[in-house]
């Protein structure tokens, strides 16, 4: 993605299970992303989507994403367009991987950053100092 575009994925709401550019949490923003490149994943397992469904089944979106994508596992073979799988302040998010090690994402209300300061509830760009200590995995869109 081209930086000029990374603009129109900023500063949206977040709202839990949304999938729009009017409000989305971390998946609706991936879904987005991929929608206005033409790939439309469903990224739909099946299950019901529950309130802080991240908690009870802590690896769900990281099984289906090793199902449905090719798994980066070294920080060091990510490439700009990548979906990253990160945790901060012991909550997973994703993110869209854009050059510099910079990441589009989004944050749940009440996250906290590693120094105690609560994130905006809304889609930025974080820098590779915030997401790398917790990365868990990377993953690319399969041809």
């Amino acid at each position: 993605m081209v930086i000029s575009e990374v603009s129109k994925y900023t500063s949206i709401p977040y709202v839990f299970n949304g999938r729009s550019k009017e409000g989305c949490d971390c998946l609706g923003l991936i879904i987005e992303i991929f929608k206005d490149e033409q790939w439309s994943p469903s990224f739909d397992d099946g299950k019901l989507i529950e309130e802080q469904w991240w908690v009870k089944e802590k690896y769900r979106l990281l099984r289906y994403l090793m199902k449905t994508m090719t798994p980066i596992k070294n920080i060091e073979a990510l490439e700009p367009n990548d979906v990253l799988y990160f945790s901060i302040g012991g909550e997973a998010h994703l993110g869209f991987l854009l050059m510099y090690g910079r990441v589009l994402t989004t944050f749940v209300p009440g996250c906290k950053h590693w120094d105690g300061s609560e994130f905006p509830s809304r889609s930025m760009i974080i820098h590779r100092n915030m997401w790398n200590q917790g990365f868990i995995a990377g993953f690319r869109r399969r041809s």
